[in-house]
């Protein structure tokens, strides 16, 4: 898994894993995260090296702001394409977390 970290603005901690199973199904896996953005809504998203000018796939709301929890990959999303989920609040470009994907 890899290590979430935050901004110079923002705390933001845990750990993000890709799951892939059986069938062509595949998820995130967030643990342990926290954050200490105030945004009603968080957003994830996954990048190549955090570039949002390239093939991102957006993987909708966070669930919660604290805890482990999964997020559904996109039906034909290559993960071998993707290697940042970036984290930002809903309608911001406002980046609070980041992990790479191992």
């Amino acid at each position: 898994m890899g290590a979430l970290s935050g901004t110079d603005k923002h705390s933001t901690s845990g750990s993000v894993g890709a799951a892939i199973f059986g069938g062509g199904e595949a998820s995130l896996a967030f643990k342990d995260f926290q954050t200490d953005a105030e945004a009603d809504v968080l957003q994830a998203y996954l990048t190549i090296r955090g570039n949002f000018s390239k093939r991102v796939v957006e993987l909708g709301e966070l669930p919660q702001k604290s805890g482990s929890f999964e997020l559904a990959l996109p039906a034909n999303t290559d993960i071998s394409l993707h290697n940042t989920v970036v984290i930002r609040p809903q309608g911001s470009d406002e980046v609070i977390g980041t992990a790479t994907i191992p």
